[in-house]
């Protein structure tokens, strides 16, 4: 085994990791014979301790939080997708050659995850084993709460949420409310959010990675984020404080992928036309979502009020935005957009 307890060169270049993940007072074990090691775009490490035996796999996504314990067994896979947050010390052992599966967006307390009892149970009878290990699938958005115990066999589907203190074992509906031990569900059709709010969420598709989306859009992959979220334009209307952002960086890739040349004046999404004036609109509103406080937003506001001729909003925004974001002056950021 080879420690690393800080991010180095001969660790970056050997599992072709990204420059953008961190490590903070955590420590990788990885086997000199792993099979496979990924972690993804701005993904952090904070007080983690990670060990990857002989053949074992793991692969983390981006913009995820790691911390606690995670032991990855001879020969075991890990699949974490993107956007997973952990607010406290989670514990994923996995062993006999088995496998742990985690969707995308999913928000952990402190859960311990086992695919095996990590010890055997014979029959004095017949002499066969009793516990064998079953692998784990949890799905994308699934929420477990503080003190979770995850066993064997377990696989919960989609937007659940598992109660503070249950133990699962056993299959789990998309969308179920799980609590107690043994767990059982006591609501259906729930859904959930990070942020406290009293409104119904604005509904995306199984499919829809908010972590990804977000990775794709500080790449400032413009195609990919009108391909994963036009769709939903329509809603930007519903957005608040949790979720502005997604209107934001749509509005922004349209405005600089679409709206760059001149004489360029609308953009159609799904047959629903899209033209300047709207998404000065949704900027306008997006900065003010972010309590006038997320300036470059501001200023992509400003170019585009400026850019449908909204002369008296495009200067009220950039004499608001100027003292804190001198930017907004550079001729390399305007030259490139007015006319």
């Amino acid at each position: 085994m080879v420690k690393f307890d800080k991010l180095t060169e001969t660790l970056l270049s050997k599992y072709e990791l990204n420059k953008s993940i961190s490590m903070v007072s955590s420590t990788l074990e990885l086997s000199d014979e792993l099979s496979y090691f990924s972690i993804g775009e701005n993904t952090k490490l904070v007080n983690a301790h990670v060990t990857i035996m002989e053949g074992g796999r793991l692969t983390i996504g981006n913009f995820c939080e790691i911390r606690g314990r995670i032991i990855v067994g001879e020969g075991c896979t890990l699949e974490i997708g993107h956007g997973l947050s952990c607010n406290d010390a989670i514990k994923i052992q996995i062993a006999e050659y088995g496998k742990v599966t985690i969707g995308n967006d999913c928000l952990f307390a402190n859960p311990k995850i086992f695919n095996s009892d990590m010890h055997s149970i014979f029959s004095d009878d017949t002499g066969q084993r009793l516990n064998k290990a079953k692998d784990v699938l949890i799905g994308n958005r699934v929420w477990l709460a503080t003190d979770c115990l995850i066993l064997k066999g377990t696989n919960i589907e989609c937007d659940s949420v598992v109660g503070a203190g249950a133990i699962t074992s056993g299959f789990y509906e998309k969308k179920s409310l799980i609590v107690g031990n043994p767990a059982r569900v006591v609501k259906s059709n729930v859904c959930w959010t990070r942020s406290l709010k009293q409104n119904n969420l604005i509904k995306f598709d199984d499919n829809f990675s908010l972590a990804d989306f977000r990775a794709c859009a500080t790449s400032f992959e413009h195609k990919k984020v009108i391909d994963m979220a036009g769709k939903y334009i329509e809603y930007w209307v519903k957005m608040d404080g949790s979720n502005y952002f997604i209107f934001y960086y749509l509005a922004r890739s349209i405005l600089i992928s679409k709206f760059k040349e001149k004489n360029v004046f609308d953009f159609f999404i799904n047959n629903k036309l899209i033209s300047i004036e709207l998404l000065a609109d949704i900027l306008q509103r997006c900065f003010e979502m972010s309590d006038r406080k997320n300036y470059i937003c501001g200023a992509y506001a400003y170019l585009a009020c400026k850019m449908a001729g909204k002369e008296d909003i495009a200067n009220v925004l950039y004499r608001e935005i100027l003292p804190v974001w001198e930017h907004i002056s550079d001729h390399r950021f305007k030259e490139n957009w007015v006319a």
